[in-house]
């Protein structure tokens, strides 16, 4: 249990950061 909830977070983390790229790349096409 405990090593499959690690995962997630590993996979959340990853995710929250590949959207902050998409974000910033968006911002930068808008301006």
């Amino acid at each position: 249990l405990v090593r499959y909830l690690s995962l997630i977070t590993i996979v959340i983390d990853r995710i929250f950061q590949l959207q902050l790229e998409y974000n910033e790349e968006f911002i930068s096409i808008e301006s």
